[in-house]
């Protein structure tokens, strides 16, 4: 039960940032056109950004946030089922999910899809699984009594 609410709970989290505007409907639901599809160039900006004197909060939320919205994902998902007990199923499921919110960022005002996103939400991804891996490691009598 802890680990299906641990997922519903992050589920809903990443959905309900990531799938509405920021900004009211005002034209429907229409392409927008945003999107960057070359990757790594937001990364790297975000990382130099970051390096710098002076970084700024919006390359340092965009570039967390997207590893660590997904991170508990990783982590509850292989308490769901045994299916997805491997590190690959987890992962392709967390870059999955990424791919579907940035294309359905595509018809929302202000917002837009980009290809690093989808890197950085995969990389939080298999982070969370590692942190699962580590606690049935670390853990296995206990972790075991969440499993589903």
């Amino acid at each position: 039960m802890f680990a299906l609410a641990g997922f519903v709970i992050t589920l809903v989290n990443i959905l309900s940032n990531t799938l509405v505007s920021f900004t009211p409907d005002r034209d429907g639901f229409q392409f927008h056109g945003n999107i960057n599809l070359v990757p790594f160039i937001s990364i790297f900006k975000m990382v130099n950004d970051l390096l710098s004197s002076q970084p700024s909060g919006y390359s340092f939320i965009n570039f967390f946030g997207n590893i660590g919205f997904f991170v508990p994902f990783g982590f509850f998902i292989p308490f769901l089922s045994k299916k997805f007990a491997s590190a690959w199923k987890v992962i392709l499921f967390g870059c999955l999910l990424s791919i579907f919110i940035e294309v359905w960022q595509l018809f929302l005002p202000a917002r837009g899809s980009d290809i690093d996103d989808v890197i950085l939400n995969t990389l939080g991804t298999a982070i969370g699984y590692l942190l699962f891996w580590i606690a049935r490691k670390v853990f296995p009598r206990f972790i075991a009594h969440f499993l589903i």
